[in-house]
């Protein structure tokens, strides 16, 4: 990574070879804060000290996304190579704790890294809205089934990511270490836990909007609330903070909660979950 252009550099000496740089419509790249010089002749030096002798014959700095005017003299992004970067730069002490979160809860880790970049990568290209949304007409109809999925790994906006982020974080991943210190399936029963919530929570919504064709819906409110009662049933003693401010036993949250869902379907709320309520878990 070069800081003094904010570029990074890349090469052929690779598995994916002169096509990692071209064909993927999102890069992301994951560097570790050594690899960070501060121009252009500091990189080519890295190389030169990384591969000695056997210097790839393909080098090439990026700046951004693939940018051309050709065609009709009109600003296009991403037409000859990936439209978006996205770069993370770990120091050691992260790259162990990803290196532990990955061993322990490999499941929740990769549920909320995909559902990250997918939500990130969809708020810059707003087309993929309308394929990937739960759209209960076209479902009724035997049509876009998969959008039961994909549409709860996709979020509104950024404040709608945050809250469902932000719970995911303090429960899911004591949850699935829980159930893997309980069970040897304790990973699969994760996945089974919240996938099976995602389409599960569904099914009212397709039922209810079955004819409906201008209704569209996205979010994983209904798979975090899962998870979050799951993790209140091994531990209902613990004090959860509402609003990161209010300290409440879990058990007595947990009724309230459902008590405020109930009166919000009644209103057809949306994003019925973490968009309203943010939550902290406190040790007793």
């Amino acid at each position: 990574m070069i800081a003094r252009n904010g570029s990074i550099m890349v090469s052929n000496a690779n598995a994916s070879g002169r096509r990692l740089s071209i064909y993927p419509p999102i890069h992301i790249v994951v560097a570790k804060a050594s690899q960070l010089v501060w121009d252009v002749k500091d990189a080519l030096a890295y190389m030169q000290k990384r591969y000695g002798q056997e210097i790839p014959t393909m080098i090439s700095t990026i700046t951004g996304p693939s940018r051309t005017a050709d065609i009709e003299k009109r600003l296009v992004l991403g037409l000859m190579a990936p439209k978006s970067y996205i770069c993370f730069t770990f120091r050691r002490p992260f790259l162990a704790m990803l290196t532990f979160y990955l061993q322990q809860t490999p499941v929740a880790s990769v549920i909320f890294f995909f559902t990250l970049v997918t939500s990130i990568y969809t708020f810059s290209h707003e087309q993929l809205y309308g394929k990937l949304m739960l759209h209960p007409y076209s479902i009724a109809r035997k049509q876009r089934l998969y959008t039961i999925l994909t549409s709860g790994f996709i979020h509104k906006d950024w404040g709608h990511l945050l809250f469902n982020m932000i719970t995911f974080y303090y429960f899911a991943f004591g949850l699935e270490q829980m159930l893997a210190q309980a069970s040897p399936y304790g990973h699969l029963l994760f996945a089974v836990i919240y996938l099976g919530s995602l389409v599960l929570s569904d099914i009212p919504t397709i039922i209810q909007q079955k004819n409906n064709y201008g209704y569209y819906s996205l979010g994983a409110s209904g798979a975090i609330c899962a998870v979050l009662f799951s993790y209140i049933l091994f531990n209902p003693k613990m004090t959860i903070g509402v609003m990161m401010i209010i300290p409440m036993p879990a058990y007595l949250f947990a009724f309230l909660f459902l008590g405020y869902c109930i009166w919000a379907s009644k209103k057809h709320r949306t994003g019925l979950t973490m968009m309203r309520i943010s939550l902290v878990h406190y040790q007793d």
